[in-house]
């Protein structure tokens, strides 16, 4: 399987789909924050598709739309990092 391919040759299955487990606020920085589960498979990389491992991710999203935030490979950290910043 190539990592990097183009648009156009992404398989009919093969992009990574996200779910969001939770969400919550933090009051100290003002960010929504949403605690992400991915599938592996094929997500944007700026004007190519790359190729993704499943991962679990603390994702914010600011006032003004930009988004932010850390990956992990497994469920348990990102949990942990999600409680962290939304205490």
């Amino acid at each position: 399987m190539n990592p990097v391919i183009e648009y156009g040759q992404i398989p009919k299955d093969g992009h990574a789909k996200r779910e969001v487990l939770a969400s919550g606020m933090s009051k100290r920085l003002n960010l929504t924050y949403q605690l992400i589960y991915s599938t592996s498979g094929y997500e944007c990389a700026g004007s190519m598709a790359r190729y993704t491992n499943e991962k679990y991710g603390c994702i914010f999203t600011d006032r003004n739309g930009t988004t932010g935030g850390q990956w992990f490979s497994a469920e348990q950290p990102a949990r942990e990092y999600f409680a962290k910043v939304t205490a």
